[in-house]
């Protein structure tokens, strides 16, 4: 228990008053600390609803009347109402130790952010968690520059207690609704009680706005049948749902991708104007990622579809198609592509993926698998002068938000699935600094190694969750992205948290484009990213 002093203690039992808690208490908070209880929690629910079906089977009334038949039937009911009373606690006591498990993962981020600046700075942090700067500069500096030097040393060491004062109040709210979750159970109070013929201790529809880790539980906690009937009934709420698996993402979106290419076929020939030409979009990215499909074969998986909405963040769709299987591979990386991007890009984006898939699987060796995912997940900048946003990072920010759910569902689903895998993600050009946004946010533990090539800049390398020597860069020799090194952020270059990986010199005249052709440099370097042998 001691990885989760507070909220931990709280899974075995000691069910009472929230109370107040230091830096000492949290500072090793994991959300994987509540994994068994998540699982116990998963498996009770399948045995009660198990034990409801085989109630529900139960015919006391055929053939049999009289007082032994009314008793039978009496106690049949007395049954069916209490798996429903504990379906039902099953499913509060889940769902809060799921939300649980979710803020840990919050207070894990925070503390972890607070740490990185704390040690890149060379403060001091005690166990009761002042941030102390040991080494700080004279009050009054005779040059500008030391000016500058002491102004940004104590930015930075106010930042820092900023963000050791955000975990401990994360992790006091985290506590504190644990607590009244677990004593509404153990005080008899349900929040619904349904029949069993319904979807008992569960939501009965994909949940909204929930974590990866709730999405997770949930998903796991449904029968086989009722997960197949959740993708037959609900796929549209399940394809680009983060935290469920590949397989049920694939056959929701497909499902989606029929219908939207049956309506866009009914409106197509009466339609006009800028309604045509919407639909002949439209019409030209569905066959785009039927291509796409094709050539990632049998074991592609379409895990994102979302349409164009015409607002900030969905101005253009938005597709993810892996090429393997991300709910089986040993190795699992997702490449977040640059400028220019654009749906219909995805059937030469798959072939580089087929090329990364193969290279990969040669580093690792011993037969391991790998599921290589080009992730469309934002929109991604198009050419000057029609379309500017390449210069600022607020597409890089919208785009880093959702790929770190991305890669969180990844994770979440396959600790309840086939259990964990290498994970990985790799940014080129304009995709560097989203997919840095990406690894910033997501929880610690979830990527293994990133590698940004080609990129205009990142956020800072102690920002990223990814475990320390795992962080790579690589540029080609001619590479015009060169010139605009920095642009966007820290050039990673020159950032001591990346290791700089072996690229391509003079490869050909489309330096900027070569990264994972065959035969470049740059491509076995990437796969030994995927592979987990870099460095």
């Amino acid at each position: 228990m001691s990885a989760l002093s507070g909220v931990g203690a709280l899974v075995g039992g000691a069910v009472g008053a929230a109370f107040s808690l230091t830096w000492e208490n949290i500072k090793d908070w994991k959300s994987s600390g509540l994994d068994t209880a998540v699982d116990d929690l998963i498996a009770a629910r399948k045995d009660a609803k198990g034990a409801g079906d085989y109630i529900l089977a139960i015919d006391v009334s055929t053939g049999w009347s009289g007082v032994g038949a009314e008793a039978a039937q009496e106690r049949r009911s007395e049954l069916e109402s209490a798996c429903e009373v504990l379906l039902a606690n099953i499913g509060d006591l889940l769902a809060a130790t799921t939300a649980a498990q979710n803020g840990v993962g919050d207070v894990e981020l925070l503390v972890n952010e607070a740490i990185s600046r704390v040690e890149y700075w060379g403060f001091n942090i005690s166990s009761s968690g002042e941030v102390t700067d040991p080494d700080p500069i004279d009050a009054a500096p005779s040059s500008p520059i030391m000016q500058q030097e002491k102004l940004e040393r104590e930015e930075a060491l106010g930042t820092a207690r900023e963000s050791v004062a955000a975990a401990l109040t994360r992790a006091q709210e985290v506590n504190s609704d644990y607590v009244e979750a677990l004593n509404k159970v153990a005080n008899g109070e349900v929040s619904e009680v349904e029949g069993l013929g319904d979807t008992p201790g569960v939501a009965d529809t994909p949940p909204v706005a929930a974590s990866t880790e709730e999405v997770a539980a949930w998903w796991n906690s449904l029968t086989e049948e009722e997960q197949r009937s959740m993708v037959k009934h609900n796929y549209r709420g399940l394809g680009n749902l983060d935290g469920i698996p590949a397989w049920a993402r694939h056959e929701a979106n497909l499902k989606k991708l029929d219908d939207e290419e049956r309506a866009v076929n009914a409106l197509l020939p009466t339609a006009q104007g800028e309604h045509k030409r919407a639909l002949e979009q439209q019409k030209a990215e569905i066959d785009a990622i039927r291509t796409a499909l094709a050539k990632a074969g049998e074991e592609g998986q379409l895990l994102l579809y979302e349409e164009a909405w015409g607002e900030p963040g969905s101005e253009r769709a938005h597709v993810a198609i892996s090429v393997g299987d991300v709910d089986t591979a040993d190795h699992i990386t997702t490449v977040v592509p640059g400028m220019t991007t654009t749906v219909e890009s995805m059937p030469d984006k798959v072939e580089e993926m087929q090329r990364l898939k193969q290279h990969s699987e040669q580093a690792a060796g011993n037969g391991e698998t790998t599921a290589a995912i080009m992730w469309l997940g934002y929109d991604a900048p198009q050419s000057p002068p029609a379309d500017w946003s390449v210069a600022g990072t607020d597409n890089a920010k919208r785009g880093g938000d959702s790929l770190a759910s991305f890669e969180e569902g990844i994770s979440d689903s396959r600790r309840l699935g086939a259990g964990d895998a290498h994970m990985s993600v790799l940014g080129h050009s304009y995709g560097s600094t989203t997919s840095s946004y990406g690894v910033a946010q997501v929880r610690p533990g979830v990527v293994d190694d990133y590698a940004v090539y080609g990129s205009p800049g990142t956020l800072p390398g102690y920002d990223m969750n990814v475990p320390e020597g795992h962080k790579y860069v690589l540029r080609n020799s001619n590479d015009v992205i060169g010139m605009f090194s920095g642009a966007l952020g820290n050039e990673p270059l020159d950032d001591p948290s990346f290791t700089e990986l072996d690229a391509n010199d003079n490869f050909s005249k489309r330096e900027h484009s070569t990264y994972l052709d065959e035969g470049s440099t740059a491509l076995n370097s990437l796969s030994k990213v995927v592979a987990g042998t870099a460095g």
